[in-house]
């Protein structure tokens, strides 16, 4: 069994804290979410 672990450095905490007190989105968090996939082909 393979162990990942992600390591953030320490602009990107400062700045995902910040956005999380603020209400607001996080630019980093976003770009690592997965896109979403359609089952159906186009």
């Amino acid at each position: 069994m393979q162990l990942f672990a992600a390591v953030w450095d320490t602009m990107h905490v400062d700045d995902r804290l910040r956005d999380h007190f603020d209400g607001a989105p996080n630019d980093w968090v976003e770009s690592l979410k997965p896109e979403r996939v359609s089952r159906w082909k186009n």
